[in-house]
């Protein structure tokens, strides 16, 4: 990991840091030796570009470690829908004994269901969140170093602007994760480039076509806008195509490197995207289960870093969408 990209977020990570992410010694406390070698992997959204990219590191380290592995959830690309989800869980748990269920550890109603699948018996273990240790029922999670995500993309944005202009910010909604995100790219850029102003954050959703209203709309609102941060994975996609709308070239970065992203990375519409460890941190809680399956006790937080993905090093993530069959 780049120092400086390291050394900036730790400087402000007790100002951003959300509880859901402060411990990182608990581990399981029961003994889950010789459960089935068998994991169910429950994603909302599970068809996203973004979500496929996790659920390749999934399969991919299940096939190595001779796991029977199964990903449940809406197959919609475009709406969250936890409650929707469940009863399609419900049904995969009345077809075979599972050794362990992945929960994605986002929102309350998953965290509630977590709840009641652990008092069943079953491990539950997360990844791409953690929530507070002794908070949920999670015996495990993988995650990156959020603030990470943030601060990285307002030096390299600094740089690119000169120091000069407002930077537009969006999420895909409020929560912690992206949140988070937000408030470590204030801060970084503050202390980076203390002349440069940050816009209310705008909310895309999850709707394409709608997203890219609001991002004009932000660039209607604010002329001397000359990049733009969003903290979602689809935030490539809708800034590239307001600034073609809006007529204007701006800096802008995003979350995550499915090849839609890479692409706009490539042709010059993207100056780059934060290569959250999508593929890895799904892969590392494989390799997480198979240790608590031959009763060895694990780490309850596990951090991996991201990177700042531009045409330097677009290659590397071009493979990895490959073997995700993106």
């Amino acid at each position: 990991m780049n120092k400086k990209f390291l050394s900036s977020t730790l400087a402000i990570v007790a100002l951003v840091l959300p509880t859901i992410f402060i411990s990182n010694n608990a581990s399981a406390a029961v003994s889950y030796k010789g459960r089935a070698k068998s994991i169910l992997f429950v994603q909302p959204m599970k068809d996203h570009p973004v979500h496929r990219l996790m659920q390749a590191g999934l399969m991919a380290e299940c096939k190595k470690l001779g796991f029977y592995c199964k990903v449940v959830g809406n197959a919609s690309a475009s709406n969250w829908d936890d409650v929707g989800s469940l009863p399609l869980v419900d049904a995969e748990l009345a077809t075979r004994k599972w050794g362990g269920i992945a929960v994605y550890p986002v929102s309350p109603v998953l965290f509630k269901y977590a709840e009641k699948l652990a008092k069943k018996g079953y491990p539950i273990m997360g990844w791409h969140a953690i929530p507070k240790a002794g908070t949920t029922s999670y015996i495990a999670s993988v995650a990156q170093f959020v603030p990470n995500a943030g601060s990285g993309p307002a030096d390299a944005i600094c740089k690119e602007a000169n120091g000069v202009g407002t930077v537009a910010i969006t999420e895909g909604s409020l929560n912690d994760e992206e949140n988070t995100k937000a408030a470590a790219f204030k801060a970084e850029l503050t202390k980076a480039c203390p002349n440069m102003k940050t816009t209310d954050i705008g909310i895309e959703g999850f709707d394409p076509t709608k997203a890219v209203a609001i991002a004009v709309g932000m660039m209607s609102a604010n002329t001397d806008i000359v990049a733009a941060y969003s903290t979602t994975g689809n935030g490539a996609q809708t800034w590239s195509q307001a600034a073609a709308q809006s007529n204007r070239k701006i800096t802008i970065i995003g979350m995550d490197y499915i090849r839609q992203n890479l692409d706009l990375i490539r042709d010059g519409k993207v100056f780059g995207v934060v290569g959250q460890p999508l593929y890895e941190e799904t892969s590392m809680m494989v390799d997480l289960f198979a240790q608590l399956f031959k009763g060895q006790k694990v780490k309850y937080s596990n951090i991996l870093p991201s990177t700042l993905v531009t045409k330097a090093n677009i290659a590397t993530y071009y493979k990895i969408c490959d073997a995700a069959g993106q």
